[in-house]
């Protein structure tokens, strides 16, 4: 996870992103920024007040630790970095800053009221947008800040309950901490042994997964997978899925060992597009 790392790997990363792809400069200037304001929130997670007896019980199931809407939240944290984002967002210029003057606005007037904006979307996926709808706010920006403001107590609280998992099996391709799916993967070792990890959407936990095969369908029929990479750099490609017609960003650690998969990702929002034109989702 990415709060667990030192800031200044982070940088390193960020800035041979930038010698690497500088056509993206202004973007990734604005991504370190996020990831710095993120880095920097100070988050304090209670664990202990969750229900231990369910935790084991889960655990003896092979069930996912957490439902969304059971996190432990620093709800004065989330909403502090929700703020400071909200005015990092209105640097982009634009029609974003244009939304985010606009939601401000309408969270001075208490529509909707931020805790209950964050607490929503936690519990329930997709609740922001219908927030937004609601009171005639851009849903996208409005999703995208509510989850990089919950971002920190979730990777806090994942990185606590991972302990429970340790020696645990778990080969399901949902996350073992909060059940979700993942957003990207890494390989790392040699070519022939690598191994592959998965990293969850939501709360940013990283679990071993099959080396082979589809993490949304578990189509394992080689015929049925591909790979796509950008010209020029095989740092981070698509693993795409016929049968699902679903894709997932793969970070390289084999021939490029160091690499931050967090970092690389976020940053190869082109193949993303180059996905979604071929018809993945």
């Amino acid at each position: 996870m990415l709060r667990g790392r030192q800031w200044e790997a982070v940088g390193e990363s960020l800035a041979g992103l930038k010698r690497r792809k500088p056509e993206l400069g202004e973007l990734l200037t604005f991504y370190e920024r996020l990831l710095l304001a993120q880095h920097q929130a100070p988050v304090r997670i209670d664990i202990d007040a969750l229900d231990n007896g369910l935790l084991r019980d889960r655990v003896r199931r092979g069930e996912p630790l957490l439902r969304r809407w059971e996190f432990p939240l620093d709800l004065e944290s989330a909403e502090s970095l929700f703020r400071a984002l909200n005015q990092l967002a209105k640097t982009r210029g634009g029609q974003v800053e244009a939304s985010a003057i606009a939601i401000e606005t309408a969270l001075e007037e208490g529509r909707p009221l931020l805790p209950s904006l964050l607490t929503g979307a936690l519990a329930e996926e997709g609740y922001a947008y219908a927030v937004a709808h609601e009171h005639g706010l851009d849903p996208e920006l409005l999703q995208t800040l509510a989850e990089w403001s919950l971002r920190p107590s979730l990777e806090a609280c994942a990185e606590m309950l991972g302990e429970r998992r340790k020696g645990v099996r778990w080969e399901e391709a949902i996350c073992p901490i909060c059940g979700s799916a993942p957003g990207f993967a890494e390989l790392r070792g040699e070519d022939v042994t690598s191994l592959r990890f998965l990293y969850c959407s939501l709360c940013g936990f990283e679990w071993q997964f099959r080396r082979v095969g589809c993490p949304f369908c578990d189509c394992t029929d080689h015929k049925q997978l591909g790979t796509l990479f950008a010209e020029g750099d095989d740092r981070c490609f698509l693993e795409v899925c016929e049968q699902c017609h679903r894709y997932i960003k793969t970070v390289d650690n084999r021939t490029h060992f160091g690499l931050i998969p967090e970092v690389e990702a976020m940053a190869a929002t082109p193949l993303d597009l180059v996905a979604r034109e071929r018809g993945y989702v």
